[in-house]
Parts: structure tokens; C-alpha cells; sequence
């Protein structure tokens, strides 16, 4: 269980074992945080959003200001008041 400012992320490659900081990573949908293992390759993508540059990304995460995909985003709530307003048909 993490402290409140802590992630909950596994700290080392369930593969090799090896650390695996939370970091800046790069995929073809551009930068985002997450976790890569430089031997095994990425882990997981933690940042809800993907951002235009490196050094955006990277403010972010110095300043611990970006949306966590686990904990800040949660589309089911949203979902069921939508569906609540929709009338039956038939």
C-alpha cells in the first residue's frame, strides 16, 4: 500500500528484476510516464494522458502535477448518468 504521494507501482521488472524508476517514456502515440525496464522493455504507462514533447512531460512529472491513469480518471460514473437519462424505446 502506497503513502498518500506514493505510487502504487512495483518498484523492479517482474522479469529480470531489475529497478524500474518511474520515468519519461516515448511510444508512437508520443511521451507519456510510466515505467520501462532498459533490458526488458516498458512495463507500464501510468500517465492517463500523452504529452507533445519530452520536456512537458517531464515538468510534469518533477512537479507531480500529471493525471494517473488509476486514480484520477474514472469513466463508469459517468457512464451510468448518461445511460440514466436515456428513455426506454418500445
Amino acid at each position: 500500500m502506497a503513502l498518500p504521494g506514493e505510487l502504487d507501482v512495483e518498484k523492479v521488472c517482474s522479469e529480470c528484476g531489475r529497478e524500474t524508476p518511474v520515468k519519461v517514456c516515448i511510444s508512437g502515440a508520443g511521451y507519456y510516464i510510466g515505467q520501462v525496464c532498459d533490458y526488458c522493455g516498458p512495463i507500464s504507462r501510468l500517465s492517463y494522458d500523452y504529452y507533445p514533447t519530452q520536456e512537458a512531460a517531464q515538468t510534469l512529472l518533477d512537479n507531480d502535477t500529471w493525471k494517473r491513469r488509476d486514480t484520477d480518471y474514472h469513466p463508469a460514473p459517468l457512464m451510468i448518468i448518461k445511460l440514466r437519462g436515456k428513455k426506454k424505446i418500445g
